[in-house]
């Protein structure tokens, strides 16, 4: 089945921000502003947000949605608490990846994307 460059360039956006936030939570452990306990556990969970855009890529549908709520909650939550709460490579990294997150969640929801996730998800 062909993927869409929409799906692609989502993926590659996925990608970056999972990238962008491992790197400030080792510079925010580099520079002690979190314990070694979160970190590991921060880690941790971008290691399981690692097989969203894997399974993005092949066409699931849950995890087209699953990532867009994900990537909705935290801009949401960005938002409300603002960056005076977050670490300064927190925050610099919650900047960048806004627009990278916005941009990912549109070009899945593109009507050449969703025809890609309907057709996956359709039995042949």
């Amino acid at each position: 089945m062909y993927r869409p460059r929409e799906v692609d360039q989502a993926v590659i956006a996925i990608w970056i921000t999972l990238g962008l936030s491992v790197a400030a939570a080792i510079v925010s452990k580099w520079m002690s502003y979190t314990s070694a306990g979160d970190f590991i556990f921060t880690i941790s969970v971008y290691g399981l947000f690692c097989l969203l855009p894997f399974h993005i890529n092949r066409g699931s549908n849950v995890a087209r949605w699953i990532y867009s709520v994900l990537a909705a909650f935290s801009i949401v939550l960005l938002l409300g608490l603002g960056l005076s709460s977050l670490s300064p490579p927190d925050a610099i990294v919650s900047v960048i990846m806004v627009p990278i997150e916005i941009f990912a969640v549109v070009r899945l929801f593109q009507p050449t994307s969703a025809d890609y996730f309907d057709q996956s998800t359709s039995p042949t």
